[in-house]
């Protein structure tokens, strides 16, 4: 019987079901699941069964949580109190700047699981547009910048893909475009659009790439207020970007959304970036590891 068994079985108590549990926890559901089932072997009794859509303490695990509630209390305390005296003497910090929107294309609960592998590391985030993110990492104010961008735009840092996003597009359910499974570059050709402008990476990236196959969309205008660029481009029956539907996904009643076929290796995603050539701190490091290691995984397996 371990301290985390009885954390889990607390915790799943608490919100009924071992898929919440496990969120808040920020654990696999499939390693709490298996914890548990290991401790109800042990204990030889099963502690939960589903009611109604929802997992309820039998009596032997209405008696266990209200014996092991006080334990993970008690030791939730004694790890927090001699943990802090450890960061006090040997905390590092780590300051990240994000681009606005990003964090929504990182694997869920990228940066929690980050902070719980590392509770030695002070991290200071903070979301800003994508070029005061990388003004930030270029002139040493943020230690890694977090961006949506092409490594065309991203020639003069040091970079990192995380997450391939690729481009997504909002088309009017009453236009041809809708019908059609992945939108061909061409097809965009003269198309009504609205979009957040030349200072957004995507935006760039999207229209280098139709100048290259000598095409032009139709811009309405530009605005970076994205409840304004929506209202307008369902009113005006315009294209807009949206974000992948493995990011978020939003049912529109007046458009759909479409993948576009950019037709070669040009790569729209999430990139951490820092100074080119630049050394990192030893936090930054274990953050770059990170993202390389865990979060890139997590992204390419979803």
């Amino acid at each position: 019987m371990e301290i985390r068994q009885l954390e889990y079985v607390v915790e799943v108590a608490r919100r009924g079901s071992y898929t919440k549990a496990a969120d808040a926890l920020f654990v696999s559901r499939q390693g709490l699941s298996k914890a548990i089932k290991n401790l109800e072997s042990e204990i030889g009794r099963p502690l939960f069964q589903g009611v109604g859509g929802r997992l309820k303490t039998t009596n032997t695990g209405e008696a266990f949580v209200r014996a092991a509630a006080p334990v993970v209390s008690s030791f939730e305390e004694l790890a927090s109190r001699f943990s802090n005296q450890k960061k006090s003497q040997e905390q590092q910090s780590l300051s990240i700047a994000v681009a606005h929107g990003v964090m929504l294309s990182l694997p869920h609960h990228a940066i929690a699981r980050f902070q719980r592998a590392n509770p030695d590391i002070l991290l200071s985030l903070e979301e800003v547009t994508t070029e005061t993110a990388l003004d930030m990492a270029d002139e040493g104010e943020a230690d890694v910048a977090i961006v949506g961008s092409a490594p065309c735009h991203l020639q003069d840092f040091d970079t990192l893909l995380v997450v391939k996003t690729g481009i997504y597009l909002y088309v009017p359910k009453e236009s041809p475009l809708a019908n059609e499974d992945i939108l061909p570059l061409k097809s965009l050709d003269k198309q009504p659009f609205i979009t957040t402008g030349k200072r957004n990476h995507l935006h760039r990236f999207f229209i280098e790439q139709c100048g290259a196959s000598g095409i032009a969309p139709h811009i309405l205008f530009t605005t970076s207020d994205i409840p304004m660029l929506v209202e307008q481009a369902e009113r005006q029956k315009a294209c807009y970007f949206g974000f992948p539907p493995s990011v978020k996904k939003t049912d529109k009643e007046t458009h759909v959304l479409k993948p576009v076929d950019i037709g070669h290796e040009a790569w729209f995603g999430t990139y951490a970036v820092k100074r080119k050539g630049a050394p990192l701190s030893e936090a930054a490091k274990a953050f770059w590891s990170y993202l390389s290691h865990e979060v890139s995984h997590a992204a390419t397996t979803q």
